[in-house]
C-alpha cells in the first residue's frame, strides 16, 4: 500500500463511475478523508483506509469484483480494519466470499423507522413536559459512558467536540438522580423534519427510566416539529433492543449495515479493558 491524496482517490472513484456506471459498486459516500491516506488501486478498483482512533475504516469502489479481490490480497489480516457495507437485504454471496478471505463477519445493523410518530398511540399518551438536557459539564461522562457501552469499531461514536455541539443544540436529553448526576441519556441528530435516535444509555440501570426518558425525547422532538424518527440496531447481537423498539412502534426497513473486521481488530475488540485503557490513557 502507498499513500495517496484525497483528491487522487475522489478522481479515481469518478473515473470508475464514468467507465462503467452499471457495474459500479462502492461503500464510500462522501465521508471526510485525511489529506493523505493509504491506498491501493488498479484499472477496475480502489481500496483506501481512513484512520480513526486506533484502527482504520476501509472504503472501496470497483467495477469488476475479480479486480477488487486482487486488491484485497494486499490487506494484512493483522491490521486493525473495520469495513461497513450499507445496502438493502443480504450481501451478494460472491462479494461476501471474497471478503472472508481477509475479514471475519462481525454483525449486521438494521435501520428501523417510526413514521409520523405524532399519530402513534405511544405519543398520544405522553404528558411529561419537564425536559432535562445535558450541560457542558456532562460532556466527558457522556463520552466515557458511550465508549464503555459500545465500540467505536462498529459504532460511529461522537468525539467530545461533537458532544459539545449536541449539548449546545439541545440534542441530548437526560434523566438525573437526586444528586443531579446523569442516570440515563439519549443522543439524537436532527436532519430536516426527521431525526436519528443515535444512542440510548441507562447508566444507573434503574427500572422504568428508559421508558420515561423516551417519553421526554418524544415530547422534545414534537416541540421541534420532527415528523419521522429512524435508528440503527444490531440485528444479531442486540435482538432485545430491536424488540423494545418494535414495542414503541418502530418498523424494520430493508436497509442493513453489514460489518466485517480483520482478525487484528477482532483481538482488540475482545479485550474491553485494552480498549478502555487506550481510550482514556
Amino acid at each position: 500500500m502507498q499513500k495517496e491524496t484525497s483528491l487522487f482517490i475522489k478522481n479515481k472513484i469518478n473515473e470508475l463511475r464514468k467507465k462503467d456506471s452499471i457495474n459500479f459498486f462502492t461503500n464510500y459516500f462522501l465521508t471526510p478523508l485525511d489529506d493523505e491516506i493509504f491506498c491501493v488501486h488498479n484499472e477496475n478498483a480502489i481500496i483506501f483506509l481512513q484512520p480513526e482512533y486506533d484502527f482504520y475504516r476501509m472504503y472501496y469502489t470497483y467495477t469488476n469484483l475479480e479486480f477488487f479481490g486482487v486488491l484485497l490480497k494486499e490487506i494484512e489480516p493483522d491490521m486493525a480494519i473495520s469495513l461497513e457495507i450499507i445496502q438493502k437485504n443480504e450481501l451478494d454471496k460472491n462479494l461476501k466470499n471474497i471478503l472472508l478471505n481477509r475479514f471475519v463477519f462481525d454483525t449486521s445493523f438494521i435501520k428501523m423507522q417510526l413514521l409520523k410518530f405524532k399519530e402513534t398511540e405511544k405519543y398520544t399518551a405522553i404528558t411529561n413536559k419537564n425536559i432535562q438536557y445535558a450541560e457542558k459539564s456532562d460532556a466527558e461522562i457522556i463520552y466515557k459512558e458511550l465508549h464503555k457501552a459500545f465500540y467505536q469499531y462498529s459504532s460511529h461514536l461522537p468525539d467530545l467536540n461533537k458532544i459539545m455541539n449536541y449539548i449546545y443544540e439541545k440534542q441530548i436529553v437526560v434523566k438525573r438522580d437526586a444528586n443531579n448526576k446523569i442516570d440515563a441519556f439519549i443522543i439524537y441528530i436532527i436532519s430536516g423534519k426527521q431525526c436519528n435516535l443515535d444512542q440510548i444509555i441507562n447508566i444507573s440501570k434503574r427500572k422504568n427510566i428508559v421508558s420515561n426518558l423516551i417519553n421526554d425525547f418524544y415530547v422534545d422532538i414534537a416541540n421541534k416539529n420532527i415528523i419521522n424518527i429512524y435508528l440503527w440496531v444490531d440485528s444479531i447481537n442486540n435482538t432485545h433492543a430491536k424488540s423494545v423498539y418494535e414495542h414503541y412502534g418502530y418498523k424494520p426497513t430493508e436497509l442493513y449495515n453489514h460489518i466485517f473486521i480483520t482478525k487484528g481488530l477482532k483481538s482488540k475488540r475482545e479485550n474491553k479493558m485494552y480498549y478502555i485503557s487506550k481510550l482514556f490513557s
